[in-house]
């Protein structure tokens, strides 16, 4: 048997390339080898390293346009083309068809991104009519009724795949009933048919190498990065969250002595940054402590750097922790804020004399630090929103601010019938749906960012910042914006650099929530701990 696993391109207007590395597809084929060595398995990435292309915006985000309308050449850009990332649909279907698998398996992990999937889909039964096609991946977990009314997909697991992979493979091979293979969504009789779910205890996944997988491809920093999870599921019931519809509530923690053979192997293929993928890495004190001493333990000549672009969760963390994670490799933390009012409908624990404890300590210790919280949430006000800003900008951390989507299966999606359109606005560059004071305040985040850059060593006011030498031509024309903006009242965009600078009104902004920027938002506290006093009135 021959076994195809693919991930497909997305199309956006930008795209963060290795946060799409194939962790999921390589858990598979580690599993199919394990309990099949004689099946040939290849893992085909289409969206890493394919290249890019712009593509026409879909009509229903065409209300983004006036929003992306300019190239912007300033700090404070968001976005401007829409792109597809990756191979084109007729190469991916000529590449796979000259392999002529048995199953192809095409992870769909994202909703706004499934349109892809399913032309993908179409593309290969007309080249491939007798090849079986299954769909997994978080968004097959969320919607997969509607994955199986495509008449080009044969097959949807719900979930986590290693199990039901196999047990795909057994009945494929006439010996197991289709009944019988779990967490399996199909089609019998013209009605579709959900299998009950069953996952593999943790510890009895093999671990996600594969000797002839290009790592050496996916780098950060220009240095080759490995993906690992050391657990599966999560406790919490955050509304605007579906990790549980594939990992489920029960939290599993792998064995210590796997995760270190893992770094090991993946050390010696080269990698040399390992980004730790799970929802709850630092959940368990006893564990992360182990497990941060044996890396430093592992690895004397200590030339790896740890990171966990996922984030971990502030409500765990204290001293113990912080120093040991930093001993071991850890440099940057992701935290997540989500909101600095405590929103019931939420779900979420929030303690914010907490964040702001772990915040400084851990800028204290040496960390270098970014806050994410949520714009435009179920029944949040702009003064909320602009608290939860308020709060980041006044301590050492970086804004990350991420326009709220609503996901399928999530608690506050509860009885929303997701249209093609929802699925395709389910996305951060949607702007909440377009929402012109969510666009404003993602913008604010980015002034505020460019503020906490400046390498300013002591307490100044905005207007000694801003007259600083500048270190580059972008860092000058950041500063022009905002000398413009608070003298006249007007932000402006850059649509050239050279060989001259030209701004531009930004007429979509919304000038009553930029101007809480020296109002309800006094100062900033750079990355290095200085505060720069922002002026309250234009003058």
């Amino acid at each position: 048997m021959k076994i195809v696993l693919l991930a497909p391109p997305i199309q956006d207007f930008y795209d963060t390339d290795i946060r799409h590395f194939p962790l999921g597809l390589l858990y598979l084929s580690s599993t199919l080898k394990q309990h099949y060595p004689e099946i040939s398995v290849t893992i085909l990435d289409f969206h890493h390293k394919s290249g890019k292309k712009t593509v026409p915006l879909p009509k229903v985000m065409t209300k983004l346009k006036p929003f992306y309308s300019i190239n912007d050449h300033s700090p404070f850009s968001t976005f401007h083309h829409y792109y597809h990332f990756g191979a084109d649909f007729e190469l991916i279907a000529n590449s796979v068809a000259k392999l002529s698998p048995d199953l192809i398996g095409i992870s769909s992990m994202f909703t706004p991104y499934y349109f892809e999937v399913e032309e993908i889909a179409k593309q290969l039964r007309q080249k491939l009519p007798v090849s079986k096609i299954v769909i997994g991946g978080a968004h097959a977990s969320a919607m997969p009724n509607h994955i199986l009314e495509n008449k080009f997909i044969d097959y949807v697991i719900i979930g986590e795949g290693e199990q039901p992979i196999i047990e795909l493979v057994e009945h494929l091979n006439g010996s197991r009933k289709i009944q019988d293979v779990a967490s399996l969504g199909y089609k019998k009789d013209n009605k579709i048919v959900f299998n009950p779910k069953s996952n593999y205890p943790i510890d009895k996944i093999p671990t996600p190498i594969c000797d002839n997988f290009n790592y050496d491809s996916y780098k950060l920093k220009s240095k080759p990065i490995g993906m690992i999870q050391t657990s599966r599921g999560c406790p919490y019931k955050c509304s605007f969250c579906t990790t549980h519809e594939i990992f489920g509530r029960k939290f599993q923690q792998r064995n210590l002595v796997s995760i270190i053979e893992e770094m090991k192997f993946l050390y010696q293929k080269g990698v040399r940054i390992f980004d730790f993928e799970d929802d709850n890495l630092t959940l368990k004190k006893e564990f992360i402590i182990s497990f941060c001493k044996e890396i430093k333990k592992t690895f004397l000549n200590n030339d790896i750097e740890l990171v966990a672009m996922n984030g971990v969760s502030y409500w765990h963390l204290d001293q113990d922790i912080l120093v040991n994670m930093k001993e071991a490799g850890f440099a940057n933390l992701n935290i997540s804020l989500v909101s600095r009012e405590n929103n019931d409908h939420l779900l979420r624990p929030n303690d914010t004399a907490k964040f702001i404890e772990i915040t400084n300590l851990a800028s204290m210790i040496g960390f270098n630090l970014t806050g994410y919280y949520i714009l435009g949430l179920p029944n949040q006000t702009v003064k909320q929103m602009i608290s939860s800003l308020d709060l980041l900008a006044t301590l050492p951390i970086l804004v990350g601010a991420s326009p709220f989507y609503l996901l399928p299966k999530s608690k506050l999606a509860t009885n929303i019938e997701f249209t093609n359109e929802k699925m395709i606005m389910a996305r951060l560059t949607a702007l909440a749906n377009a929402d012109k004071n969510i666009y404003t305040l993602f913008i604010m985040s980015r002034v505020i960012n460019f503020l906490k850059a400046l390498p300013i060593t002591s307490n100044i006011t905005l207007n000694e910042a801003l007259n600083l030498p500048s270190t580059d031509k972008r860092e000058e024309v950041g500063k022009s914006i905002l000398k413009k903006y608070f003298s006249e009242g007007i932000f402006y965009y850059c649509t050239s650099i050279k060989p001259e600078v030209t701004l531009v009104p930004n007429r979509e902004i919304s000038l009553p929530i930029l101007k809480h920027l020296g109002t309800s938002i006094k100062s900033v506290m750079t990355s290095r701990g200085h505060n720069i006093a922002l002026p309250g009135n234009f003058t």
